[in-house]
């Protein structure tokens, strides 16, 4: 991934912190970072923001529809879920929460798993195809997001910006490309933009929040990258996601300095953070559900230049690096007009050798505990799970896991669970387990012998769960099952739980059964009644699937009809 200098500074300047573990060596610009700092369970780790108000890094899982949030000096991780994917952030001012660019359009993070949109300006006939992508927000709140082109359905991917002080969000460049964008602190005039689709950075004039003069600043080709290289949220990767490190470029687009990651791959994005935007934060996508983020904390340079009277652990280092990045004496703030004369009268060339400083006292079992199973923190709201084809014991001890965490959990249509194996087995089993009974008082002692299947799935998760003691009797109160899809259930969105599903944990071919004919066999006498509200239920549905469906036509309909008056419209700003 390559970004250039002038796209990464955010606010303070950066500065890094001179350790005394790190080898150095002259002959080439390049940084190697061999191990990460932090990893955290999720598919595609985009967008990075960092607050340093309170020391929080904020970044999103477009994949799974969340956005995470790690104060780095707890280690704390806390995590919303969302129905739509968020792809990219920006703090809001004296307002807590975020400002974020959505699957739709603009919106706001209002905290609790709350996403409430200002501005939805892509077209309904385009939504099932495109998303907004990368973006990013000036000092006036004006917001620049791009949407990702779909090449498959003729879309474009265009630049929208978002204006809060009228209320207004208009098209400012009509691409196609997939966006990813940053204005430089020190530069107010002037914007990039990294396109995709040919494999170039643009740079704009940018003044009082219009877009004009577009030009290339960084052509991938030119410079000698592969044919296969993109360019991915102001980066350049090398062998697209496949690549593993970021390039800095000067003033001019010249390559002046590389960090590589010899153990990782799918470098997607990065940012400046910590105490004086000190780290570096950098993101990778993995197809094993993990992303890893990696915080490189400091840099081991050639003395250039002590300071009298300081200290920092030992020796007090300032050496100034090319361009735009500026190392300087640890817990010591430079100002701007300084840092810009020592960058601008300094080109250093180095390579450097980063290797990664011990984590807090007991930061290791934290983060193991908060990142085991991508479920360290949970939503208010309650996840709806349909309980068709799913296999009963995996699907217990996930939920039994999601409960313990404090996650509410409601599963429907128990009946259709399935247990693996025969049914005739399962029925000798279900029999057996019938004839153990308290010998002295079974109506009052038990074990009691549940018929439903809600009731067997209790039992199985109930099992699984310290449910004597309060944490586990708190969990339990957490869980609630159902036969069928009772209201207000069956106008919510239900999900699956892809580690339980029959068909992707069962060979093909293998027997099994289904909790529904068991619970008939057994003595559940009410199996007939399900069915015939499950029927009731599925024919409303299907009616309510044809409406949404005609009307969406008729939409698209009217939005071909009047689409020769759109170019108008979009000329006076609607």
């Amino acid at each position: 991934m390559s970004i250039p200098h002038i796209a990464t500074h955010h606010g303070p300047n950066p500065e890094f912190l001179v350790p005394d573990c790190v080898s150095v060596n002259m002959a080439h610009t390049q940084i190697v970072a061999d191990r990460p700092w932090f990893e955290i369970g999720c598919t595609l780790g985009e967008g990075p923001l960092y607050d340093p108000t309170t020391s929080t890094l904020h970044f999103v899982d477009i994949s799974e529809k969340k956005v995470f949030h790690l104060n780095t000096q707890s280690l704390e991780l806390h995590v919303e879920q969302f129905e739509a994917p968020v792809s990219c952030l920006a703090l809001r001012k004296d307002i807590p929460g975020l400002a974020c660019a959505a699957a739709e359009g603009f919106g706001l993070l209002e905290g609790n798993s709350t996403l409430k949109y200002i501005s939805q300006p892509l077209p309904v006939n385009d939504i099932p195809h495109t998303r907004f992508n990368d973006g990013a927000c000036d000092s006036k709140g004006r917001f620049f997001a791009g949407t990702i082109y779909s090449k498959e359905r003729g879309v474009p991917g265009k630049l929208y910006k978002y204006d809060p002080n009228n209320d207004t969000c208009v098209v400012v460049d009509e691409g196609p490309f997939t966006a990813g964008l940053q204005r430089p602190r020190l530069e107010p005039r002037r914007k990039n933009i990294a396109n995709s689709l040919v494999n170039k950075i643009y740079a704009y004039d940018y003044d009082d929040g219009e877009l004009s003069n577009r030009r290339v600043f960084i052509d991938a080709m030119a410079l000698g990258y592969p044919e296969d290289t993109f360019c991915d949220g102001l980066c350049i990767d090398d062998e697209g996601w496949g690549g593993s490190r970021i390039v800095r470029f000067t003033k001019d687009g010249a390559i002046d300095l590389e960090i590589i990651f010899p153990t990782a791959l799918n470098i997607t994005s990065c940012c400046f953070g910590g105490k004086f935007h000190s780290q570096i934060v950098v993101g990778r996508v993995l197809t094993s559900d993990q992303v890893q983020m990696m915080i490189n904390y400091s840099l081991q340079l050639p003395i250039a230049e002590q300071s009298a009277g300081t200290r920092a652990g030992k020796s007090s280092i300032r050496i100034p690096v090319t361009s735009f990045l500026l190392i300087c004496p640890g817990n010591t703030k430079v100002d701007d007009a300084t840092s810009l004369a020592v960058r601008e009268a300094f080109m250093v060339r180095t390579t450097h050798s980063i290797k990664h400083p011990p984590l807090p006292r007991n930061a290791y079992f934290k983060t193991r505990y908060l990142l085991d199973f991508k479920m360290a923190t949970f939503s208010s709201t309650p996840i709806v799970i349909d309980g068709k084809g799913h296999l009963l014991g995996r699907l217990a001890s996930i939920v039994s896991k999601q409960i313990l965490s404090g996650q509410k959990i409601v599963v429907v249509r128990c009946e259709e669970i399935n247990i693996s194996g025969s049914f005739f087995r399962n029925k000798l089993r279900y029999h057996n387990f019938l004839n153990k009974r308290h010998i002295v008082n079974p109506k009052k002692s038990g074990p009691f012998h549940y018929r439903a299947p809600s009731k067997i799935l209790y039992r199985a998760i109930r099992g699984m769960t310290p449910h004597k003691s309060p944490r586990g009797a708190a969990a339990l109160e957490r869980l609630k099952l159902f036969e069928g899809v009772p209201p207000p259930y069956d106008r919510k969105k239900r999900m699956v739980v892809p580690e339980a599903l029959r068909v992707l944990r069962l060979k093909p071919g293998r027997k099994y059964c289904t909790v529904k004919r068991l619970s008939h066999e057994v003595g559940w006498g009410y199996k007939d009644v399900v069915d015939r509200l499950e029927e009731k239920r599925k024919i409303k549905a299907q009616a309510f699937h044809e409406r949404k469906i005609a009307s969406i036509k008729l939409r698209q309909k009217a939005v071909g009809d009047t689409a020769s008056s759109f170019g108008q419209l979009t000329a006076l700003g609607y």
